[in-house]
């Protein structure tokens, strides 16, 4: 394969395709967005995470879902715990807490704040939150006074957590209860995270990491000049009166080193080398075939061609018993993609793919 001399200046990435939530059936997850398909863009990438809420015990206890009489037969509403976990996997931010009420009544204590998150545009989205709560109306008459003192002990924090939660539900469409069915079924949560394939905001992120260092730590300090080598000039002194020097130190040599040759990029390499390794032969197996397709179908046909032409040296053909009109792979480059598919977090191997396509489009001829 020829020397990929332009992977150093990679043009920005262009909007990919759209991104399916196929892998994640709303028959199997709850979830979290209400569309099917997502559009994306170069600077953000769309990241589905799971989350599993702990499931009830043999009481019909747990601490992310609970079932009361406030709550309708065969459903149970996610806890404070349990909303927690959705929001902060769904990256949502609380701003702007205050109080509602003037602090004048012990009995009374409302609070207001608000709740964002980002959208794939890269628009941010709000939803406010706020309870009031009067302790005398709160409670039932047969409430016991260790009850009403242990909620008053913990006023504010108690009206600040059903705030939080009424904005978490508002900002994510969540329901306020669930089948029993659906509460045991794992959420797909959607969030966005920043491309950092994208040049502008890989540099973006870097400025932004070098201005935080010295707002926490101070300037850095200035760097003192070491006190080097000792060298022993008596004998140095002594070689070059007499003539005696018999090879050049290294600083004085004249020839160039020799020039380093292009670096590979971090897929191109994990690829070649995955599949070197691994010393299969022939096509790809079945099952082989199966996880490549579950691997890389996102990326369409057009992208994976052009991978696998930069990565292999050549074009591949297409396998056209697949619907989707995905290539024929040997054992080898199957054994590779997958390995280096597990290896990678989804985003990172998702935007190293989009990056390494950009590239194979811009040589030319791979794609």
């Amino acid at each position: 394969m020829s020397e990929d001399k332009g992977l150093a200046t990679t043009a920005p990435p262009k909007a990919t395709a759209n991104f399916s939530l196929a892998k994640w059936p709303a028959d199997q997850f709850n979830q979290l967005i209400p569309t099917q398909t997502i559009m994306t863009t170069d600077l953000l990438m769309p990241m589905v995470q799971v989350v599993q809420l702990e499931p009830a015990d043999k009481d019909g206890k747990s601490p992310d879902h609970y079932s009361s009489v406030d709550v309708p037969a065969g459903h149970r509403a996610p806890t404070a715990r349990g909303l927690n976990k959705l929001a902060t996997t769904a990256g949502v931010s609380f701003y702007d807490e205050r109080r509602l009420d003037d602090g004048s009544d012990p009995n009374v204590c409302g609070v207001t704040l608000m709740a964002s998150m980002m959208l794939p545009t890269g628009q941010r989205i709000t939803a406010p939150g706020s309870q009031m709560i009067d302790i005398r109306t709160w409670f039932k008459a047969d409430s016991s006074a260790a009850e009403v003192a242990k909620f008053r002990k913990q006023f504010y924090a108690h009206v600040s957590t059903r705030a939080r939660s009424r904005a978490i539900r508002g900002l994510l469409s969540l329901r306020a209860s669930y089948p029993n069915a659906d509460i045991t079924k794992p959420f797909a949560v959607v969030s966005y995270v920043p491309n950092t394939s994208h040049p502008d905001v890989r540099a973006a992120m870097l400025a932004g990491m070098a201005g935080s260092v010295p707002a926490l730590y101070g300037p850095e300090p200035a760097r003192q000049v070491g006190p080097g080598e000792t060298v022993q000039l008596a004998e140095v002194a002594e070689d070059i009166v007499e003539g005696q020097v018999t090879e050049e130190p290294d600083w004085m040599a004249d020839a160039d080193p020799a020039p380093a040759g292009p670096a590979r990029h971090r897929l191109l390499a994990l690829l070649q080398d995955n599949a070197a390794a691994s010393g299969l032969e022939g096509p790809a197996t079945p099952e082989q075939k199966k996880a490549v397709v579950e691997a890389i179908d996102q990326f369409g046909g057009q992208a994976v061609r052009a991978v696998m032409g930069l990565v292999w040296g050549a074009k591949p053909t297409v396998d056209e018993a697949h619907p989707k009109g995905f290539l024929s792979f040997t054992a080898a480059q199957a054994e590779a993609i997958i390995a280096v598919e597990k290896s990678l977090a989804v985003p990172e191997f998702r935007s190293l793919w989009i990056e390494l396509a950009a590239i194979a489009a811009a040589k030319g001829g791979a794609a």
